[in-house]
């Protein structure tokens, strides 16, 4: 907000002149700043409460001296300044509910324009999404104005699927006129201006989507005609939006995706994003910076190492997706993108499969951390053109899963990737061994051919960082501050009101009086760094009570002061008039019970009962977070389930829900489009640094407000549970030195750890097999074990590196003096010492684990018993998946796991938050969690001693979770593999079954339901309905996908009940490996779908029609009469709308049951 109301800036945008009829610098400054306050206050049923008209003239001068030509007397500098403080003061205005009709759409076109101009083109997006509702009506052709502003509007919101739609009617009525007039155009007609004004958007259209230099200047050919009023008579509006679109045109030729990467780039990469159903069109002005740079460019081969740190909502996602795909295009190896964070994964994935599909490229499976690489069955190859087999040209990983894949077969990982992509890469910093893990990879991976891209946040010192990726022979850093959306800062407190003091006698002999006063939240609002105004909720409606005792200290718990989190809640929920919303706390319970106080003050939403009854359906009628979600709240922690977290985050980003509670895991580095953040954490005195929120995860919480594209200003709201003071605003702006990323071996911890290791180390031989996983010693030691491992497997970086070179490379190292340096590599060396004591075929073992060195010992020992145990029983073949459960079982081989360090406290389960523990059946729960038995049954059959419903399932989620999936299934499928391979090593036939982790991680029984989790669906339900069918049936993969499509949509809703979320799920996974409809459509002019009819087949060719019924679950194929023919398979439902959603003129031809999709000769929407 700052940047917006900065005096320089207006300044900058009025120039010299002195104008009597506007407000002075410091009046508009005043006048702004009381606008945002007002949005935060709450307007009236008329609006706002300042008189705008002068805000609103001088918007409307600023904006027309910056709309001058080139040759005007006023410099380009002012006017983009000029563009940029009409356009937030325009968009103000939009949020008054008396502009309306053509005033509006005026005033959204400018404010567009004005964000345009002013290079911050995503808030012109949010702008549009403010307008959707004023434009969802279509304007008559025959009504110019709002015509032209219709257009306009809607083109600079970049809503080509909409557009194309209107562009489309328009034209028709215009063919219809120049045909009844018998004209050959409407040139020199009333509605000549409209008609070119249209032409030139359907070609500003074409080259966005298309990249055809040719149709640029034909739009800049129609466009100039009717500024120039040689087209008939036109009404000043049209001609304004003309004129603003030709000048639009010009910077669309410098900002598209056409233009700005490179020539020699096949098409096909540029339009897998322009022509995607949400299509990327223009650059903003980061990516185009780094894209174009020549020295740093990542789409260029030579960039072998670059560190990329910008704020949040610069754009690095999108900048990862374009690498990806130039680099798959281009180059023969493989590109890996890993990210720390599970949710951010998730959504790359999301982005990637459309765009590499259409590039006939493929996504490697969604592999837990433990799988490495490979699918888990081996089925993630296919044929390549020599007749070899392929895997997966992206994967898409976790540093813990691509780390396994390395410990596991570090040769092959390294030749097939010849890019890595890190995101989140301040991450380093992180304690608990993963900040570690991740800064060992960048070592390792730095010590490769392989290029190397990072990417981050803003970090204090990515100078240091940069050095240290480059080892100072190169620039390797980009680094811009640029962001769009604006915000604004607000602390959040409660006021006692004292009029409303209540004085509470004792209720018994010996007890003590109580005061008990009403609270009111108290908002200090900052538009600008100079001005800080406060405002209070009413005295009428009191957002909690403070109870005192007569030494005047807070008394909390039952029936005394209400939480700090109920008070922020309620305070919440007053904010969401201005949209959707997200408030961070420090805990599960808290993230529960805040979403609780808001669903209270809230009525039901209608968007989100569907999600609230498929939440039923998966957690039972009355868990907690069926009915928030029924208010349109929901809660969001580690402790639901994977595919509820994701349905919530899906939720919030598709405005089904109105505001999420979270723990931090939903804020970092997820894409979430909300208006308003609210940092509720708690915090006192004397806390531990290590649970407070740090500066770098405060500033990430702030980035998810007023996300790019989405909202053109953020609010941000620190709630603190004390008097306010201006230097609070500090907290939401952190300094460089609390952004510094600093490597945890060289913080405190990890040093007197290293002491405690090194006097271990003076007093007893097998030290380095003492050193625990909870400590960074512990994690050093691994890492170190773990280099040695990869040299000894690879030869040519064995050629290269010494392991003290490639340890000596951490960047713990560049931060160190050279005394404590040398400590850490004092203990490497004895690391050394005892892997060259240790059996080959051990060491191997012990550095695949991943586990500390005495943990990896004891499953070792594990996995030779359990040699021994199966080579009695006996046999010539793999077992099935419940004879090596009953092995597992009878050797208790679980209970053994988790009494490592590494099991934690995974499986431990309790009465209560603070009661006795509850023993629970390791074996019974896994087996019914393989059988298919929900979390709730699970949670009510093995915790029936927990009477909290929704703390017995937390419990059981976290179980479950954390300690089969993630833990017993990495450790079981260590202790199988290596069983088995003493058993080969014994020539011994029998194995136990390799799968067997898979079907921990996943909770199904067949093969083909894992395949069908770790490729589309999310449903672990419907994937263990689909696997019993197809094995019921006798069906493998490819067999499932052609009863599936046989069923089609409707069938999947009868048969399996499934959901819209299944149904968009089981649409990708019916496509297999075939190619993307709408690339082969631009490459050969036609493509061919296949239907299913209602009557016999049709033996001539015939022309028809295809459109999507109101459900969208078919797409009908109609004769010119609107007969309904047939539908598309489901197999060919996803391609076939991408490509009606492509916005290309088509024409469709049936025979026999084949419908062919050709692009219309003309290739645009004709006029005339």
């Amino acid at each position: 907000m700052d940047r917006a109301l900065a005096a320089g800036h207006l300044n900058a945008a009025f120039g010299e002149d002195e104008l009597t009829e506007l407000p002075t610098v410091a009046e508009l400054t005043e006048l702004i700043a009381e606008l945002e306050i007002e949005l935060v206050r709450g307007l009236t049923d008329t609006g706002f409460r300042a008189d705008v008209a002068p805000l609103r003239r001088a918007a409307w001068y600023l904006h027309g001296i910056a709309s001058t030509a080139e040759t005007s007397r006023y410099p380009l500098e002012q006017r983009r300044r000029a563009f940029a403080v009409s356009a937030h003061v325009f968009d103000l205005l939009l949020e008054d509910p008396t502009e309306t009709g053509r005033e509006r759409l005026a005033t959204a076109f400018a404010a567009q324009v004005g964000y345009h101009r002013a290079d911050e083109s995503p808030n012109a997006g949010a702008i549009y999404r403010k307008m959707r509702d004023d434009v969802s009506e279509l304007a008559e052709f025959t009504d110019s104005a709002d015509v032209a502003l219709q257009a306009g509007v809607l083109f600079l919101g970049l809503d080509m699927a909409t557009l194309n739609r209107r562009l489309r009617t328009w034209a028709t009525v215009a063919t219809t006129l120049t045909r009844g007039t018998e004209l050959d155009s409407l040139d020199g007609t009333m509605f000549g201006p409209t008609q070119r004004l249209l032409r030139g958007v359907a070609d500003l259209v074409q080259y966005l989507r298309e990249g055809s230099p040719d149709a640029l200047e034909t739009a800049r050919g129609h466009l100039g005609l009717v500024v120039d009023n040689e087209v008939g008579l036109s009404d000043l509006d049209t001609r304004w939006v003309a004129g603003h679109l030709l000048v639009v045109a010009d910077g669309l030729a410098s900002s598209s995706i056409w233009a700005v990467l490179p020539p020699d780039l096949p098409s096909a990469v540029k339009q897998a994003f322009t022509l995607d159903q949400q299509p990327v069109l223009t650059l903003w002005p980061p990516q185009r910076a780094l894209v174009t740079d020549p020295a740093l460019s990542p789409l260029d081969p030579a960039t072998s190492r670059l560190l990329v740190s910008v704020p949040t909502s610069a754009g690095k996602t999108l900048l990862a997706q374009l690498i990806i795909c130039a680099h798959t295009a281009r180059d023969d190896r493989d590109v890996c993108y890993v990210t720390p964070l599970r949710s951010l994964g998730r959504e790359m994935r999301q982005g990637l499969r459309h765009r590499l599909r259409y590039l006939d490229r493929r996504l490697g499976a969604d592999l837990p951390d433990g799988f490495g690489a490979q699918d888990i069955f081996g089925g993630d190859t296919t044929d390549g053109e020599d007749g070899t087999e392929q895997l997966p040209q992206v994967e898409v990983m976790t540093p813990e899963r691509l780390m396994n894949a390395l410990r596991q077969n570090p040769q092959e990982v390294l030749s097939r990737f010849s890019l890595f992509i890190i995101d989140e890469v301040h991450l380093i910093a992180d304690s608990g061994g993963r900040g570690l893990l991740l800064e060992g990879l960048l070592s390792l991976l730095d010590a490769s051919s392989a290029r190397l891209i990072l990417l981050s946040g803003v970090m204090g010192n990515a100078a240091s960082l940069a050095a240290w990726t480059s080892t100072g022979d190169q620039e390797v850093l980009f680094t811009d501050e640029w962001r769009a959306p604006r915000r604004l800062h607000v602390l959040l407190s409660t006021d006692k009101i004292e009029e409303s003091r209540t004085d509470i006698p004792a209720h018994r002999r010996g007890g003590k009086n109580k005061i008990r006063y009403d609270l009111r939240a108290h908002l200090a609002v900052r538009p600008t760094s100079a001005t800080a105004r406060h405002l209070a909720t009413s005295n009428d409606t009191p957002i909690g009570q403070l109870v005192v005792g007569p030494d005047n200290k807070r008394l909390s718990g039952k029936g005394n002061s209400s939480t700090a989190y109920s008070t922020t809640a309620k305070t919440a929920t007053l904010l969401l008039r201005a949209g959707s919303l997200l408030m961070v706390v420090s805990h599960r319970a808290t993230a529960r019970d805040a979403a609780r106080v808001m669903a209270d003050e809230l009525e039901e939403c209608p968007r989100s009962q569907g999600l609230a009854d498929a939440l039923a359906a998966r957690l039972g009628d009355d868990h907690p977070l069926v009915g928030t979600v029924r208010k349109g709240v929901a809660y969001h922690h580690a402790g639901l389930p994977v595919e509820v977290q994701e349905a919530v985050e899906d939720a919030i980003r598709s405005e089904t829900i109105k505001a999420v509670v979270a723990t931090s895991t939903l804020t970092d580095g997820v894409n979430l489009p909300v208006r308003t953040v609210v940092i509720a954490t708690t915090e006192y005195e004397g806390q531990d640094p290590a649970f407070r929120m740090t500066a770098a995860q405060l500033l990430n919480a702030v980035g998810r407000a007023g996300r790019a594209g989405k909202e053109s200003e953020g609010w941000i709201v620190l709630a603190l549970q004390k008097a306010l003071t201006d230097s609070d605003f500090d907290r939401l702006a952190p300094s460089p030195d609390e952004l510094e990323v600093r490597s945890t071996l060289a913080k405190l911890p990890a040093l007197e750890a290293l002491v405690k290791a090194e006097a271990l180390v003076a007093q007893t031989q097998d030290a380095i097999l003492r050193l625990t996983p909870d400590q960074e010693t512990g994690g050093f030691v691994n890492y170190v074990w773990f280099i040695l491992h990869v040299l000894d497997q690879v030869p040519d970086l064995a050629n290269t590196r010494t392991w003290r070179e490639v340890v000596g490379r951490l960047f713990a190292f560049t931060q160190l003096p050279e005394d404590l340096k040398e400590r850490w590599l004092v203990l490497a060396e004895l690391v050394a010492s005892e892997y060259e004591q240790t059996a080959p075929a051990s060491r191997r073992r012990w550095a695949q684990s991943g586990t500390s060195l005495a943990s990896a010992a004891v499953i070792e020992a594990i996995a030779g018993e359990l040699a021994d145990h199966v080579e009695q029983l006996g046999g010539l073949d793999e077992q099935t998946l419940a004879e090596t459960l009953d092995v597992l079982t009878s050797q208790s081989v679980y209970a053994r796991l988790l009494e490592l360090p590494e099991a934690r406290t995974y499986w431990r389960f309790r009465e209560s938050p603070k009661g006795e523990d509850v023993e629970v059946d390791t074996d019974a729960v896994i087996r019914g969690w393989v059988a298919g038995s929900t979390l709730n049954e699970l949670a009510n059959a093995h915790l029936a001693a927990v009477r909290d419903p929704a703390f017995r399932l937390e419990q059981m989620v976290d179980g479950i979770s954390e300690g089969v999936q993630h833990y017993l299934s990495w450790t079981v499928g260590l202790v199988i593999a290596q069983a088995n391979d003493i058993l080969l090593s014994r020539l011994t036939l029998v194995q136990l079954f390799s799968g067997t982790a898979a079907h921990l991680r996943y909770g199904v029984d067949t093969p083909v339901a894992i395949d069908l989790l770790v490729r589309d669906v999310k449903s672990r339900t419907l994937a263990q309905q689909l696997g019993h069918v197809a094995s019921d049936a006798g069906l493998d993969e490819e067999g499932l996908r052609e009863h599936l499509s046989d069923l089609h949509i409707r069938g999947w809703r009868a048969d399996f009940g499934a959901t819209p979320t299944d149904v968009l799920d089981l649409l990708q996974y019916v496509q297999g490996s075939d190619r993307h409809k709408l690339a082969e459509m631009m490459e050969t002019g036609s493509v061919t779908a296949q239907c299913r009819l209602e009557g016999g087949e049709v033996s001539d060719s015939m022309p028809v029609t295809v459109v999507a019924s109101d459900d969208g679950d078919e797409l009908r194929i109609l004769t010119d009469d609107r007969s309904i023919l047939g539908v598309i398979v489901a197999r060919d439902h996803a391609g076939v709308t991408a490509v009606l959603g492509s916005g290309l003129l088509l024409e469709f031809t049936l025979q026999g049951t084949t419908v062919t999709i050709t692009r219309a000769p003309a290739g645009q929407l004709s006029f005339m």
